[in-house]
């Protein structure tokens, strides 16, 4: 092929691409796991970086991934369509990648172009690429293949520099996702497949690349554990044997014959004690494809060498120590999928050879269509939540995470009978599930139902004591309820669980200040500030406190620092007025009301209290206009203060 063709049919590669996610590029919401990664997380929204470079994220390390998501949020913010356009740039950059390194590995250039195409548009990386959150796969792959492709450079003979920026690169893979540990074992079925010759050399090289895999690893273990994300299987090691090769086989049924994908995919409903033998042939069935791919030896090491890619890469994610409830999921095959589109597209170019050129293009047409349509339409499927999870729930009826996301979806959109069916529901089917009690007892609060939010709360907590959002909430709970104390000892377990967390501090602050206990207040405070410095809510609430005590001067200075932080802080602006009248400075006071009424102009208290500063500093005339407004408004305290003056004069 010649070159000018080559980079023609790759531009129409990546242009197919394109078109078949395009409707990513309307999905302007936030889905699922994108709250703990994105709209509700302070590290990406604050730019902590030396937080972000330490901090676990929704139960993982990985700070690059998080570091990106950082920059994006700088420019993009609350626009989820910027985000979109750059994640599906990324998915084309490994369709680059995917086409690089076949091409390096099978020196054919057809081969590498239908290898990228296929990997391009298969329906099953579109929770990758359409879901924000999954920019963690798509950043991995990108560190990992390009790890791969200069590691063939190194081994084509190039400098040893190129070793070491393979190093590099699987460092920064590791650091975007800890599903990149695999990369050793890779190199070494490279090796293999390119009959280098094992030598002591060959081994010593990868010593670096496996120490990198094991710290990882084990990092990535802790992380689930202290997380909360792993648990015990429910299952006995042959049972759990058979599921793990259930998974396997529909993933490898799934890249063939994309149907009936879905965001989760529940566990099969049996029973350790009543395990049907009937899916102990599903370890049987992948004993035989693995026998069939060693004995393919004999002829090629083509087949081998793409079945242990595959297997390698699923391996850790077929679930032996159980992550979440679900048995696979689409972004786990990401990855593992560069082999098979390898192997398919050399099978067709052996077709083309065989003089079977028609069969060969038949199978490349009738998969491109179908596979782009599939990417087309499951698209669209990841616009809202709403969209998502009714998919799952087409697919899967009684899914607990199903209704207790779509819960949550109708919770934040105001939908609060929705919300409380569905939330309730997932309780119904899984009666374990702490996070669906506690959601409901979210929405039990917000409904004003303290004492049912109470019981929701304390069972979330019971069947999970290391949940900490539930006890803040609980203490939340406790101090509407004026039970401070019953509050203060569940912010302080809050606190222990994630002393990191700035919230707790904050609010068991505000309960010792309601008990008068202001010492212990004011360290919270401090405490609050050293953890998340820059929040003006941790000063606002010092301000209230300060005020409280009769401490006026340090109440301003509470409060002028929150206006530093948040000049947009309207309530800061009242206080602020409020205690510069309680002094007698009028004139500053009337700049802090002029402030608050630009800001909320249909906010009377700022035309109340600014004529109040203009009446005391003896500015009649611009006193009685403000009064007027507020009391044209419908207050009823300039309504009174404009009577008292009338009966004056």
């Amino acid at each position: 092929m010649r070159t000018g063709n080559k980079y023609i049919w790759l531009g129409l590669i990546l242009l197919i691409t394109l078109i078949s996610y395009w409707p990513v590029l309307d999905n302007s919401s936030f889905v699922w796991d994108d709250e703990g990664y994105i709209t509700n997380n302070p590290l990406v929204q604050n730019f902590r970086l030396k937080e972000i470079l330490t901090a676990n994220v929704m139960g993982n390390y990985h700070p690059v991934t998080v570091l990106l998501l950082a920059v994006e949020y700088l420019f993009f913010g609350m626009d989820a369509t910027g985000y979109h356009i750059l994640h599906l740039l990324l998915h084309l950059v490994n369709v680059l990648l995917v086409y690089l390194v076949a091409g390096q590995l099978s020196r054919k250039p057809e081969v590498a172009l239908v290898a990228a195409l296929l990997f391009g548009i298969h329906p099953l990386h579109v929770e990758s690429v359409a879901w924000l959150s999954g920019l963690k796969d798509l950043l991995f792959t990108a560190f990992f293949l390009g790890s791969w492709i200069v590691y063939l450079k190194f081994l084509a003979g190039s400098k040893g520099k190129y070793y070491f920026l393979s190093l590099l690169l699987f460092l920064l893979s590791l650091l975007s996702k800890p599903m990149a540990v695999t990369l050793p074992v890779v190199l070494l079925l490279t090796d293999f497949f390119l009959e280098r010759k094992m030598s002591r050399s060959v081994w010593i090289e990868k010593v670096p690349y496996f120490l990198f895999s094991v710290v990882f690893g084990l990092l990535a273990i802790s992380t689930q554990k202290t997380s909360g994300n792993l648990s015990v299987p429910d299952f006995t090691l042959p049972q759990q044997l058979s599921l793990a090769s259930y998974g396997f086989i529909s993933y490898l049924i799934k890249l063939v014959l994309p149907f009936k994908l879905s965001a989760f995919y529940p566990y099969p409903e049996i029973h350790r004690d009543a395990f049907p033998a009937v899916w102990y042939a599903f370890p049987v069935l992948l004993s035989a494809l693995a026998l069939l791919a060693l004995y393919t030896l004999r002829k090629t090491k083509l087949i081998f060498f793409g079945s242990a890619f595959f297997m390698v890469n699923l391996f850790l994610v077929l679930q032996w120590l159980p992550v979440g409830k679900a048995i696979m999921a689409d972004r786990y095959s990401y990855l593992p999928s560069v082999a098979l589109f390898f192997l398919a597209a050399e099978g067709l170019y052996l077709l083309w050879l065989k003089n079977f050129k028609w069969m060969a293009i038949l199978f490349l047409g009738f998969f491109t269509l179908l596979f782009s349509l599939f990417t087309f339409q499951r698209s669209e499927v990841w616009k809202s939540d709403f969209t998502l999870w009714n998919d799952v729930m087409s697919k899967y009826e009684n899914v607990p995470v199903a209704f207790l996301n779509r819960g949550i979806a109708n919770a934040k959109s105001g939908r609060l009978k929705e919300a409380l069916e569905d939330l309730s529901r997932a309780i119904q089917l899984d009666p374990e599930y702490s996070k669906a009690w506690f959601n409901r007892g979210n929405m039990h609060f917000r409904i004003n139902l303290p004492e049912k939010a109470l019981e929701d709360f304390s069972k979330a907590i019971e069947l999970n004591p290391g949940y900490g959002q539930a006890y803040y909430n609980r203490g939340n709970l406790y101090s509407g309820l004026a039970e401070y104390g019953k509050a203060i000892a569940d912010y302080s377990k809050a606190i222990e669980l994630d002393p990191k967390d700035h919230n707790p501090y904050i609010n068991r602050a505000l309960a010792y200040g309601s008990l008068n206990e202001y010492d212990k207040a004011l360290k919270d405070f401090d405490k609050a500030d050293q953890l998340r410095p820059g929040n003006p809510e941790s000063h606002f609430n010092r301000g209230l406190l300060y005020m409280n005590r009769g401490e006026y001067e340090k109440s301003l200075r509470a409060f002028s620092k929150t206006l530093e932080i948040n000049p947009k802080d309207t309530e800061a602006f009242f206080n602020k007025g409020y205690l510069l009248i309680a002094m007698k400075r009028y004139k500053e006071a009337t700049e802090d009301f002029s402030m608050l009424i630009v800001l909320e102009p249909a906010d009377p208290r700022g035309y109340y209290y600014r004529g109040l500063a203009w009446y005391y500093s003896g500015v009649t005339k611009q006193a009685e206009a403000d009064l007027a407004r507020a009391a044209g408004m419908g207050y009823q305290p300039a309504l009174n203060f404009l009577k008292m003056l009338g009966e004056g004069k």
